[in-house]
């Protein structure tokens, strides 16, 4: 009941002045009169000291909302979480350049990403890549791959560069080719291609570094010429394989010399001697491939065809080699005189293998005295040698 008293005491005295307020209002209501530019208002005493009061009112309810607000506090909030996203898209952009090779671009996003105040995701990034050979690393592939699955990718690059640098080269060829987009990564090209190469699957490499265009031309011309020489190396005595190994070539670089030799060395293991010839044909016909002849010796045809084809192709200046070739011809079909000529050719050109056959020559031929002589001067030559490097 005492705690009532003084809020019936103020109903009473608001009840007075509220009617002593009323009683002057209706004796004399007044009036007010509100100019401003060429405006007037008109009002009575009372209406307008309401209107005061209700705009005092008014004003007070305002500030007091707006401290309540804070709207600087929640535009600067409204700034921070935008600057956050940005960041975190710029990072993202700076692993998507770095991983294609652009390390300008990702540079410059990385400034960005420091100008707008640092994002979470760099140094998780930063710490995936830098365990990557810790034994905890494939726990803390899975964490971070669940917690950004925007950066999967980035993830699966270090997976595949933790498999290159374990030496795990299944492991990181079966990874690329679940993920054909890595294996197009310049960071991972090139040893994709390697451990093809190396791992008896040289036939796949072949697809992969002709598409390779970004690659300058020179460079994947030497990784295709290596692919596919690998390549007819692992299917030696398979028959019927040599069209699988050929087809994703033009017309060009099956000429390729290299490319040539391997096919060539190919037919001769599956025993194809007559295509093997047609091929020989032709590299021969390319310039400086004349040495390329001594093929013609591993091939079961008839060697006086070999001969004559090799005699059609003499040059001004014959090479040691093309002379050696040719005296092991006349040498198979014993024509010794002849045989003779080209192999004492050969040997004055320094060829060691026409010597000692020469050598044999001599002594079939009852020709010691030379045949001692040239051994002498045979094991001299190497013997010579051996005592530079000394």
């Amino acid at each position: 009941m005492k705690k009532l008293a003084p809020l019936l005491l103020l109903f009473i005295v608001v009840l007075l002045l509220g009617g002593v307020l009323a009683q002057m209002m209706s004796k004399d209501a007044g009036v007010m009169l509100l100019s401003w530019n060429g405006w007037l208002v008109e009002t009575t005493f009372w209406v307008g000291v309401a209107l005061i009061i209700s705009f005092l009112l008014t004003l007070y309810f305002g500030i007091w909302l707006l401290q309540r607000i804070a709207p600087t506090r929640w535009l600067g909030q409204l700034q921070l979480r935008r600057r956050r996203r940005q960041a975190r898209i710029e990072t993202k952009q700076a692993i998507d350049r770095w991983m294609l090779g652009d390390e300008e671009g990702a540079s410059q996003a990385l400034q960005k990403v420091a100008k707008a105040g640092g994002s979470e995701r760099l140094p998780r990034a930063l710490s995936l890549a830098l365990g990557v050979t810790h034994a905890q690393w494939p726990d803390q592939f899975t964490a971070f791959t669940q917690q950004d699955a925007e950066l999967t990718d980035y993830a699966l690059m270090l997976q595949a560069e933790r498999y290159w640098q374990l030496d795990q080269p299944l492991a990181f060829i079966a990874l690329l080719k679940d993920h054909p987009t890595l294996a197009a990564l310049p960071r991972l090209q090139r040893r994709y291609w390697q451990a093809l190469i190396e791992n008896s699957q040289a036939s796949d490499a072949i697809a992969h570094i002709i598409g390779a265009h970004s690659v300058q031309p020179d460079e994947r011309q030497r990784w295709l010429v290596q692919a596919v020489v690998m390549a007819f190396k692992q299917v030696l005595g398979e028959p019927q394989q040599s069209q699988k190994i050929l087809k994703p070539l033009n017309k060009a670089q099956k000429a390729l010399p290299e490319i040539c030799v391997a096919e060539i060395q190919y037919l001769i293991s599956i025993g194809e001697h007559s295509a093997a010839f047609k091929r020989i044909k032709q590299l021969l016909l390319q310039p400086h491939q004349l040495d390329q002849c001594e093929l013609l010796l591993a091939l079961n045809i008839d060697d006086k065809l070999k001969l004559d084809y090799l005699h059609s192709l003499k040059p001004a200046e014959p090479s040691a080699t093309y002379c050696r070739v040719v005296g092991l011809l006349h040498f198979n079909l014993k024509i010794w005189g002849s045989a003779q000529s080209w192999l004492e050719l050969a040997w004055q050109q320094q060829d060691l293998v026409a010597a000692v056959q020469l050598a044999e020559l001599y002594q079939q031929r009852d020709m010691e005295k030379e045949a001692a002589s040239l051994y002498q001067a045979i094991a001299h030559s190497i013997h010579q040698p051996n005592q530079k490097e000394d």
